[in-house]
This record gives C-alpha cells, sequence and structure tokens, in this order.
C-alpha cells in the first residue's frame, strides 16, 4: 500500500482545498504551520482541524512550524521523516506566500507530488464532489468562521 501524505500550510486548508482528496485517497494530514498570527496560540485551531480529520476518519500530524518562523530550512527539517512518501499532495501556485514555500519545498524533497485545488486572488474553489460532508466538517472550524478575515471562505 502507497503511503500518502496531504500537506496543509494551514489549519483549515484540508478541508477547504483537499477534501475530495481526503474522502478518495485517505492520505495522513500533515499540518504544517501553527498559528501565531491571529491573536491565540493556535491551540484552538490545531484542535478544529483534528475534530474534522477525525470526523473523516483520518490520521493527522501537526509540524508545529510557527507560521512567522516557516522557512525553506525549517520545513525540510520537519518533513524529514517522510522522505519516503510514495504521493505526496501540494498545493497550486496562487498568492499566498506561505502556501507556495510549502508547495516549491516540497516539490524539491519528494519525487511525486501532485497539485490540489488552491485559492486565487482571494477566492477559494468550493468545488467539491462531497458538499454535505464539506459543509458538516467546515463546521468545526470556529474561529475562522468567527474571523471577519476569513469567514467568506466558508459559507457560499
Amino acid at each position: 500500500k502507497k503511503m500518502k501524505i496531504f500537506l496543509a500550510p494551514h489549519n483549515d486548508d484540508e478541508c477547504l482545498f483537499g477534501l475530495d482528496i481526503l474522502i478518495e485517497e485517505r492520505p495522513l494530514v500533515i499540518i504544517v504551520t501553527h498559528s501565531t498570527l491571529q491573536g491565540d496560540n493556535g491551540f484552538e485551531r490545531a484542535l478544529e482541524s483534528y475534530k474534522a480529520i477525525k470526523d473523516l476518519g483520518l490520521s493527522i500530524c501537526y509540524l508545529q512550524i510557527d507560521e512567522d518562523k516557516l522557512t525553506e530550512e525549517s520545513l525540510v527539517d520537519k518533513l524529514g521523516k517522510f522522505y519516503t512518501t510514495d504521493v505526496v499532495y501540494i498545493p497550486k501556485e496562487s498568492d499566498n506566500e506561505q502556501h507556495n514555500l510549502v508547495r516549491e519545498t516540497a516539490k524539491k524533497i519528494f519525487r511525486n507530488t501532485y497539485e490540489y485545488d488552491n485559492y486565487l486572488n482571494g477566492v477559494v474553489s468550493k468545488e467539491t464532489k462531497y458538499p454535505k460532508i464539506k459543509k458538516q466538517v467546515l463546521k468545526h472550524y470556529k474561529t475562522q468562521i468567527e474571523n471577519p478575515l476569513t469567514r467568506h471562505y466558508f459559507y457560499e
């Protein structure tokens, strides 16, 4: 059986952008950053992802790189234990610097990377084959739903 991982630069990227992959491919979900830029210690956001991923019956791993300390070097260091992974899902190129850093670093490390949909110019792709499941798992991301800067990602 092939080892598959899904790299989510931030908590919530996994369900906003990769739900179809999570359901169909069942990868290990890896949350790259630990939220440090939204006024809490990131614990609530980590818990939100945990609950959503558990709803899907998947496993989750946190690299815990503080958002403001994310560098190629810190990422290479943390991803080292996954070098033998067969399939790695990475964000498409976008206007998000951190997503692009995760993407480009993963492409240097792993042989088989596959892009998942991402957002461009602040617009999230809402397309999914599983709208009911998406609605159910996105309810877990309360910090993002209550944040005026991110709320629009969670509602049609």
